[in-house]
């Protein structure tokens, strides 16, 4: 994914991918100590499988405010917002995976929208 880089090449080639991914640029708030200004930003994905078990916050109406939610608090991830509700994922994201999508599929696709380093 955009701003992670594979924590230990050697396991992945063995197939042991336990040890997952760590994002190569801290984010903006943690290097500045600022949670009141960030340059952090947000990476869409795709036709991704969902990281398990996200809590749903019902009272956030609008994907732009699901967005500021998690700009706004500094262990989240990633989120997503689709049919009016928003999702939030806090720290690691488990078992994320790319999916098959092709252009012509009439279903609708989910975006996961990554928190990432300005820098990255």
């Amino acid at each position: 994914m955009e701003g992670f880089t594979i924590t230990s090449p050697k396991d992945w080639e063995l197939e042991d991918r336990k040890g997952g991914c760590s994002r190569n640029t801290l984010f903006d708030w943690i290097a500045n100590k600022s949670t009141t200004h960030t340059t952090d930003k947000f990476y869409s994905l795709s036709c991704v499988k969902f990281p398990e078990n996200a809590p749903k916050l019902e009272a956030v109406a609008s994907a732009s405010h699901c967005a500021q939610v998690c700009l706004s608090d500094c262990s989240c991830t990633a989120y997503s917002f689709n049919d009016g509700r928003c999702s939030i994922w806090h720290n690691e994201l488990l078992n994320t995976r790319a999916l098959e999508c092709s252009g012509n599929s009439s279903s609708t696709v989910e975006i996961l929208y990554l928190c990432v380093s300005a820098k990255d």
